[in-house]
């Protein structure tokens, strides 16, 4: 790890003493339960069993926010839109995702009296899990995806355990690996106990103890970990990790000994992993080792502690939901609570993690001047020692990141960049991962450009630009295709030659469906 000059750490010194009390959120409290959480367009959005059943909160106070007619089970943001999972009566239908439009809900994708439970980005794509066999008639096997204009499945059949609770409950995009979770038996006739994860095609199974279930993942220190009911994972009775497992590869390694816990939520914060559930009294091993932390605890890379301490006595009440917002430095509970540090604080309380240490004297994000879909990333380092290693992370809605690269470090170099050539426009967030910390977040807007086609008619040239892939094809007068051929993200320029004299009509068709015809003449 790299050692702060002198300089920087004074220059950076100055700044606001962050208190790790829990603290009611500003404004009064919901009344009822909160399940899911998310940040987005300067607002916080709750989910869960209080009126209205969903609201927003801009960080002082409440704002009206339009309900929907059940709870949201989980958010995600994708191309810069709210979307949510669940099970929503309208219109006489029942639908398994809803997406704000800016001023109220629409719902979309058609199932019977199933549910759907979770969902996140994969492969530029929204995915969602739950217990719905189909979604517009499409059969899904509890997982199915979603390009923004039809729905698709896996190419793999998942078994749940549980014949009428069966549920998928967590899908979380880890190391470019969909990692999915729930009361999975096996998939295409191979045990998976609970857990897998998959490329998109293949599947990789992730055993844990079957019969029981997989809650939350969460990446934290490049691991993926998993939390949920499961006694032992796969190991020795007497040298189990009930609630709490990790990996980097296909195997499943312990967390310490494990939590006296049952897992609902993780969220990984600048100061740890946070993970809330259900207080277990159980001791699994002879003598009990496992880490008491009530029911919401923080692993820290190398110990347990207790975050329970202030917001509740451990009882029965229940951590439903942990949320890190990068973009405040703030963290959430969720719960079956009513009181934190003696201050009603119902069903959340908030607290403010501590600042993170400085590395960068600079770091920047902002479009290329050659390309507006290209993102170009700088940063100064201003410490002598060397770095091994810059991992370039993403996100769409700020708080969920993921590695789209990654820059070495040298000794004797200050100045670094990195070139993302993006293909989709939007509000996207970047940051840098090194060793144990991260930079500060940097939000930029890609604009969505429309395609152009231009016809030179004394070059006989036709130009394409385009942030989206598509299909451009000629039709003669008549309505015959001459030709077609694909294009990529940016310039292409393609010659029309052996085209006898007449009218012709060109076509062009993104992958997100924007359509150009024009009209041309060969002379």
């Amino acid at each position: 790890m790299k050692k702060l000059s002198f300089l920087l750490l004074w220059a950076f010194s100055f700044k606001a003493t962050y208190s790790q009390s829990w603290a009611p959120l500003p404004g009064g409290s919901l009344n009822g339960s909160v399940t899911s959480m998310i940040s987005f367009d300067g607002y916080r959005w709750f989910s869960g069993g209080f009126s209205n059943s969903v609201a927003r909160h801009n960080g002082t106070n409440w704002v009206s926010t339009p309900p929907t007619t059940a709870p949201i089970r989980a958010f995600c943001v994708w191309n810069n839109v709210l979307y949510g999972a669940g099970s929503f009566p309208f219109g006489g239908n029942t639908y398994g995702a809803v997406k704000w439009n800016g001023t109220g809900w629409d719902y979309f994708g058609l199932i019977t009296s199933e549910s759907l439970s979770t969902l996140t980005v994969f492969n530029n794509q929204l995915v969602f899990g739950g217990r719905a066999p189909s979604i517009d008639g499409v059969p899904i096997s509890h997982l199915a995806k979603w390009n923004g204009s039809t729905w698709s499945s896996f190419p793999f059949t998942i078994t749940c355990s549980w014949a009428v609770l069966a549920d998928i409950r967590a899908v979380e995009t880890i190391n470019n690996y969909l990692h999915v979770g729930g009361d999975i038996s096996d998939i295409n006739g191979v045990s998976s106990s609970l857990a897998f994860k998959t490329d998109g095609t293949s599947v990789i199974p992730l055993s844990l103890e079957p019969n029981y279930y997989v809650a939350d993942f969460a990446k934290y220190h490049d691991s993926a970990f998993c939390t949920g009911n499961f006694p032992f994972g796969p190991f020795p009775a007497n040298q189990g990790s009930p609630g709490i497992v990790k990996t980097n590869d296909v195997i499943w390694h312990q967390v310490e000994h494990g939590l006296k816990l049952r897992g609902l939520s993780m969220s990984a914060s600048p100061v740890g992993l946070y993970i809330g559930g259900s207080y277990s009294n159980v001791c699994y091993n002879i003598p009990c080792n496992h880490a008491d932390v009530g029911n919401l605890g923080m692993w820290d890379g190398t110990s347990w502690s207790n975050q329970s301490n202030g917001l509740f006595n451990q009882g029965n009440e229940v951590i439903n939901f942990v949320y890190t917002d990068y973009s405040t430095n703030l963290t959430y509970a969720m719960g079956s609570f009513h009181t934190s540090q003696g201050d009603v604080a119902d069903y959340i309380a908030v607290k403010t993690s501590y600042p993170l240490p400085v590395h960068l004297s600079l770091f920047t994000a902002q479009l290329s001047a050659d390309n507006a879909n290209t993102v170009l990333l700088r940063w100064r380092d201003e410490t002598p020692d060397d770095q091994n290693l810059y991992e370039v992370q993403m996100s769409t809605d700020g708080t969920n990141f993921y590695k789209i690269g990654a820059v070495a470090g040298h000794s004797n170099v200050n100045d670094y960049s990195f070139v993302y050539p993006n293909k989709d426009c939007g509000k996207l967030f970047f940051r840098l991962h090194f060793e144990n910390d991260y930079s500060q977040v940097r939000p930029i807007t890609i604009p969505c450009l429309k395609p152009t086609l231009i016809f030179k008619q004394g070059q006989s040239l036709l130009m394409v630009n385009t942030p989206k892939p598509g299909q451009v094809k000629i039709f003669s007068s008549s309505g015959q295709m001459i030709s077609s051929f694909s294009v990529s993200v940016g310039r292409t320029e393609r010659p029309i030659s052996g085209m006898v004299t007449g009218v012709y009509f060109v076509t062009f068709v993104s992958s997100s469906g924007d359509l150009i015809t024009q009209k041309i003449m060969i002379q």
